[in-house]
C-alpha cells in the first residue's frame, strides 16, 4: 500500500511540475513582451500569430474594464449594460486564446527559453494587473483580465468573477509540490521510527520489570540481612549484659573481700588502711569507667544499625517513587504512539481520496488531449488551417 501511494503521489508531483512550467511561460505573454520581442523571428508565424490576437484580446478587455470603472464612476448606468455584454464577448474571446496558449505551452517548453535570449529582466514583462484564474474538474486553466482592486469584477447579470494573480498561482502550486513531496519522502520513514520506537519502548518497559524484580529480590536478601544482623546484635547485647553481671559479680565479692580485709586490718598502721584504701577505691573507679564504656559502645552500636536500617528502607521508598513515575511516563509515551498511528492512518486515508480526485481529474484531461491530438493528426494529414482552427475553437467551446 505504501509503494501505492508513493508511485501516486510521484504522478501527483509530476503533474504540479509540468502545471507550474505551463502557468510559468503563459504569465510574460503581454504587451510589453510585444514591445520587446520580434514575434515572427523568435516563435515563428503561427504561435507569433495566437500572442498578438491573445495580447490584442487581453487590451480590449482591460480597456473595456477601465471604461465600465469610468462610467461607473460617473454615475452613466444606461452605457453599463453595453459594456457589461462587450467585456462577456471579451472575456469568452480571452479564455479561448488562454486555453490554446494552455495547450501549447503544455506540449513545449522552449517558450521561457526563447523569451530569456532577448529579455534580461523577466520581471520587467509581468502585468501590472490580476489575471483571472479558475478551471473546471479539478484542471487549473488561467483566463480572464485584469482586475483594478484585485477581488472582483462584475460581468453579466447574475455573474460574479474572482481573480487572483497567476504568480499566487504558481506560489500555491509551488507550496502544494512542497508538502506532496516532504510527505511523501516522510511518510514511510515515520512509520519506521514509530515502530522502532515502540519496540525500544517495549524493551524498555521489559528492562524496568526486570530491574523491579531485581529490586525486590535485594530487598528480601537485604532484610534477611538486617535480621542477622539484629540476631548478632542482641547476641553482643546478651553478652555484654553478662560480662557486665560477672563483674557486677566481681566488683561485690571483691568489695567484700575488700571489707573483711579491712576488718582484719583495723588494728594495723592507719597509713597501711589508708593506702589500700585509695586502692581499693582506684580499683572500683577503673572497673566503673571499663563497664561505662562497655555500655556506651553498646548503645551506639544499637543506634548505629537503627539508622542504617531506617536509610535502607528510605531508599527502597525512593526507589519505588522513582519507578512508578518511569512506569507512568512509558504509559503515556505508548498511548502518545498509538494516537500518532492512528493520526497517520487517518492522513493516508485523506491522502487516498485525493489520489481518487486526482485519478478523476487525469481522466478528464486525458480525454481532453486526445482530442487535441486527434486534431493536430488530421491537420497534418490534410494541412488545412482554416479547418484546424474551426476545429480547434469547437473543441474548446464543448469543454
Amino acid at each position: 500500500m505504501n509503494k501505492l501511494i508513493a508511485v501516486e503521489a510521484c504522478r501527483c508531483l509530476s503533474v504540479i511540475s509540468d502545471m507550474i512550467s505551463t502557468l510559468e511561460q503563459l504569465q510574460y505573454v503581454t504587451s510589453v513582451l510585444q514591445s520587446r520581442v520580434d514575434f515572427d523571428a523568435t516563435f515563428g508565424k503561427s504561435l507569433a500569430d495566437r500572442l498578438r490576437e491573445c495580447i490584442r484580446t487581453r487590451q480590449q478587455l482591460e480597456s473595456a474594464i477601465q471604461d465600465q470603472n469610468v462610467m461607473k464612476a460617473g454615475g452613466f448606468r444606461s452605457r453599463q449594460t453595453r459594456l457589461e455584454k462587450r467585456i462577456a464577448e471579451a472575456t469568452t474571446k480571452f479564455t479561448k486564446e488562454i486555453h490554446e496558449l494552455t495547450m501549447i505551452f503544455s506540449q513545449s517548453t522552449d517558450f521561457l527559453d526563447k523569451v530569456k535570449l532577448n529579455v534580461n529582466n523577466l520581471a520587467e514583462l509581468l502585468p501590472q494587473g490580476y489575471v483571472q484564474v479558475g478551471g473546471q474538474g479539478g484542471k487549473s486553466v488561467a483566463s480572464g483580465s485584469v482586475a483594478q482592486d484585485g477581488q472582483g469584477q462584475s460581468t453579466t447579470a447574475g455573474q460574479h468573477v474572482h481573480f487572483s494573480s497567476i504568480k499566487e498561482l504558481i506560489e500555491t502550486l509551488q507550496h502544494m509540490y512542497q508538502v506532496v513531496h516532504t510527505n511523501m519522502n516522510t511518510s514511510v520513514q515515520q512509520e519506521q521510527n514509530k515502530k522502532q520506537h515502540i519496540s525500544l519502548l517495549s524493551n524498555s518497559e521489559q528492562n524496568m520489570r526486570n530491574l523491579v524484580s531485581t529490586y525486590q529480590r535485594d530487598e528480601k536478601n537485604m532484610l534477611e540481612q538486617i535480621e542477622v544482623e539484629e540476631n548478632q546484635l542482641q547476641d553482643q547485647i546478651k553478652t555484654i549484659i553478662d560480662q557486665l553481671q560477672q563483674n557486677g559479680q566481681f566488683a561485690e565479692d571483691t568489695t567484700n573481700s575488700a571489707f573483711q580485709t579491712v576488718s582484719q586490718n583495723e588494728q594495723q598502721n592507719n597509713d597501711q588502711f589508708l593506702k589500700k584504701n585509695q586502692e581499693f577505691a582506684l580499683l572500683v573507679q577503673d572497673h566503673s569507667r571499663k563497664l561505662n564504656e562497655n555500655v556506651k559502645k553498646a548503645l551506639e552500636g544499637a543506634k548505629e544499625m537503627q539508622k542504617q536500617r531506617r536509610r535502607f528502607y528510605l531508599g527502597i521508598r525512593d526507589d519505588m517513587k522513582k519507578l512508578d513515575a518511569e512506569c507512568n511516563k512509558l504509559d503515556e509515551d505508548i498511548y502518545r504512539l498509538k494516537y500518532e498511528i492512528n493520526l497517520s492512518n487517518e492522513r493516508i486515508g485523506v491522502l487516498n481520496k485525493e489520489i481518487e480526485v486526482y485519478n478523476a481529474d487525469k481522466q478528464v484531461r486525458d480525454n481532453a488531449e486526445k482530442g487535441v491530438a486527434d486534431i493536430q493528426r488530421r491537420h497534418e494529414e490534410y494541412w488545412d488551417l482554416k479547418d484546424l482552427m474551426s476545429a480547434l475553437e469547437q473543441e474548446v467551446i464543448k469543454r
